[in-house]
């Protein structure tokens, strides 16, 4: 990167500690390596729950949570309240570019720094994965931030390709830069034993992650090894009209079998899930699906085999029998024979998580914080200077 003094901003509203998900985790790891290469960063999000606006630093890092604005006009207020305070903050210092995931851009002024949007896989794409249909008010919002948007980056060719062609946009480019994992965090330790027979599934605790299907391969995998045990660690999600816990619902029906031998953690700090992963055998990710699974590199950096299923972007990450195994989505019994022949494999295992974890090296914070870096760059070496004031 040259030493010109980029100064980015990223619009998330789920950056760590508070509640998030991959994609606050992948920000705050992109964002701090981006810092220790010299760029200046800003984090600012709307936050549920604030009674005012909050100013911290995050290792160099600048973020800024916003008050939601408890308003009967919602998302417009939020999104007022967000864009006013980046124009004050560019004042003062002058911001290059900005960043968001699909829905940023929708209420941002025509006038301002290079706007970028990195897709994670927006509404569309998995209203279209899920085979439901779209939310109106949602799907309008995705395609004007996607308007608004100077330039795109995608996590996956996949998610790229398919969220601009149900955008009705196929013809636009995007820059291909993958979600980074934190290979210092997540490493093999060979002096961690891993528990005989355990099984680790780790990511929210909803439908479109698998955990039904997963419960429902376990009894046969009980049956063929009755030392096995599963855990789930990860935030539940709330379900249905009564907002009931999505976890509690799935295990309905159960055998005490089955009760007595999963354990149910919920929420996890990011810091100790690398300590679940090499203290289990195997990691079962059985997502319907991903726009680049996080979780899948991160077991795969922590040298655990894993095994994911065969959808979307996977094949960009898991190399089918040699860094991990692939299974088919919605398929409890497939996903049980692959748990029990690799639990009965010990040398297989050892080879997936072995390769699995020289493999995530490619997926570096370094690697990927470099290829951000050049990006910015680039663009902004073609872009005319916008006004002073935006």
């Amino acid at each position: 990167m040259s030493n010109r003094n980029l100064h980015l901003v990223f619009v998330c509203g789920e950056y760590p500690p508070t509640p998030h998900g991959g994609i606050g985790s992948v920000v705050q790891l992109l964002a701090r390596q981006l810092v220790a290469d010299g760029v200046q960063v800003t984090v600012v999000g709307v936050y549920l729950g604030l009674a005012s606006d909050e100013y911290c630093w995050d290792e160099g890092v600048r973020v800024v949570r916003l008050a939601t604005k408890a308003t009967r006009l919602g998302a417009l207020a939020d999104a007022r309240h967000l864009w006013s305070f980046i124009a004050r903050w560019s004042d003062r210092n002058p911001i290059d570019a900005i960043e968001g995931s699909e829905l940023a851009f929708w209420a941002a002024p025509r006038r301002s720094p290079l706007r970028v949007i990195r897709m994670h896989g927006g509404h569309r794409f998995f209203a279209d994965a899920a085979g439901v249909p779209t939310i109106r008010s949602r799907a309008w919002i995705e395609k004007r931030s996607f308007e608004r948007a100077d330039a795109l980056i995608a996590v996956s060719n996949y998610v790229g390709a398919r969220t601009l062609d149900l955008l009705g946009c196929p013809e636009r480019t995007y820059e291909v830069i993958p979600n980074a994992v934190d290979t210092a965090l997540f490493r093999p330790d060979a002096n961690v034993v891993r528990r005989r027979g355990s099984v680790l599934f780790f990511g929210s605790l909803c439908e479109k992650k698998g955990v039904r299907d997963l419960l429902e391969a376990w009894p046969a995998v009980r049956t063929a090894r009755p030392d096995a045990s599963l855990t789930f660690a990860g935030r539940d999600t709330m379900t249905g009209p009564d907002r009931s816990s999505y976890i509690a619902s799935a295990m309905e029906g159960a055998s005490l079998e089955t009760r007595n031998s999963v354990r149910v953690l919920g929420a996890v700090p990011h810091d100790e899930v690398p300590n679940l992963l090499r203290q289990s055998e195997l990691c079962v990710l059985p997502s319907h699906m991903e726009a680049q699974g996080l979780a899948w590199l991160e077991a795969m950096a922590s040298g655990t085999a894993v095994i994911g299923t065969d959808v979307g972007p996977v094949r960009d990450t898991i190399v089918p029998g040699v860094t991990g195994e692939l299974v088919q989505p919605r398929n409890p019994a497939e996903i049980s024979s692959r748990i029990i022949r690799l639990l009965d494999d010990p040398t297989r295992r050892h080879s997936l998580g072995a390769q699995g974890a020289r493999a995530a090296d490619e997926f570096s914070a370094q690697r990927c914080a470099e290829r951000t870096g050049a990006l910015y760059e680039k663009l902004l070496g073609t872009r005319q200077p916008w006004p002073e004031q935006w």
